[in-house]
C-alpha cells in the first residue's frame, strides 16, 4: 500500500437515496440511479450536473454505460430498461423487462448489445440500436444477480440465487458450462482481462476462480466472515482481485497464488 493516500473527494448530494451508480468508460461521466426513479448525470471534471433523466416510475436499481460512453442503460422496478442518449438526455428505447425488479445490466465490448437479468430466471439479450429482444437464455431456476461479457463479446456469464454460474455462447444462446460449488446465492462475477478465468462470489463469503474453457474450479478464496457482494479483477499491471464484503472489509488477492 506504499504511496496510497486517503482523503475526502467531492461528494454529490442527491434529492433521494442512491440505489445504483456508474462511471463512463473514460471516467469523464458519472450517473446515479435514485429511489424516486430519476437519474442524475454528471461530468467529473467539475462534478456539475449535465442532465436529470426522467422517465422511470419506480426505483432505478441498475445503470451501465456503453463502451463509447454516449449511451446509458437503466433498469427499474417499473419493469422496464431504458436506453438514453447521454449527450441529449433523451430516451432512445424503452425495453419490456422482467417481472418484479431488474437490477443487472452489461453492454458487450462492441456496444451493439445489452444483457439484462433480474427477479425472474431469464437472461435477456437486446439489440441496442433497435431496442428489440435478440435472445432469451433459459437455464437458471431463480433470480439473476450478476451478468458479464468476456472481452471478445462471444461469451456471457450469469450468476444466480440458484447457486450456479452459467456460461453461454452469445451467438447461439447455448449453455456451455454450469459452474457448481457455491452454497449460497452468487452475488457477483467477472471475467479476467485475458478472458481465461472467471471469478464468482457468494453470500457465504466464498470466492471461486474458474477455468473458462473447462469449467473447472481453480482456487477457493476464503477468509471473509460475511457475504461478498462484489468482485473485480485489476485491468492493468499484475493480476489482482478485489472483493468487497458485508463484513466491512475490502480484500486484495494475488490471483497466481
Amino acid at each position: 500500500m506504499a504511496g496510497v493516500q486517503f482523503g475526502e473527494w467531492p461528494y454529490l448530494q442527491e434529492e433521494d437515496p442512491v440505489l445504483s451508480c456508474a462511471y463512463s468508460p473514460d471516467g469523464g461521466g458519472f450517473a446515479t440511479g435514485l429511489e424516486n426513479g430519476k437519474i442524475g448525470v454528471y461530468q467529473t471534471s467539475n462534478w456539475g450536473k449535465i442532465h436529470t433523466l426522467i422517465g422511470h416510475t419506480a426505483e432505478v436499481f441498475g445503470i451501465a454505460y456503453n463502451p463509447k460512453g454516449n449511451q446509458l442503460a437503466s433498469s427499474s422496478e417499473d419493469e422496464t430498461v431504458r436506453l438514453w442518449d447521454v449527450k441529449m438526455g433523451s430516451t432512445l428505447h424503452i425495453l419490456s423487462f422482467h417481472a418484479g425488479w431488474g437490477a443487472v445490466l452489461a453492454y458487450n465490448p462492441q456496444g451493439d448489445q445489452l444483457v439484462s437479468g433480474g427477479f425472474e430466471d431469464r437472461v435477456l439479450l437486446w439489440d441496442v440500436k433497435t431496442g428489440t429482444e435478440l435472445q432469451t437464455l433459459i437455464g437458471h431456476e431463480t433470480t439473476i444477480f450478476s451478468v458479464a461479457y468476456n472481452l471478445t463479446g462471444d461469451q456471457l456469464a450469469s450468476g444466480s440465487s440458484d447457486m450456479t454460474v452459467r456460461l453461454w455462447d452469445v451467438k447461439t444462446g447455448t449453455e456451455l458450462h454450469i459452474l457448481r460449488g457455491h452454497e449460497q446465492m452468487v452475488m457477483s462475477l467477472a471475467y479476467s482481462p485475458q478472458g481465461d478465468q472467471i471469478v464468482s462470489c457468494d453470500d457465504n463469503g466464498i470466492v471461486f476462480l474458474w477455468d473458462v474453457k473447462t469449467g473447472t474450479r481453480l482456487y477457493t478464496l476464503d477468509g471473509n466472515t460475511d457475504g461478498i457482494h462484489r468482485v473485480m479483477y485489476s485491468l492493468q499491471g499484475d493480476l489482482w482481485l478485489v472483493s468487497g464484503s458485508v463484513d466491512g472489509t475490502v480484500r486484495l488477492w494475488d490471483v497466481k497464488t
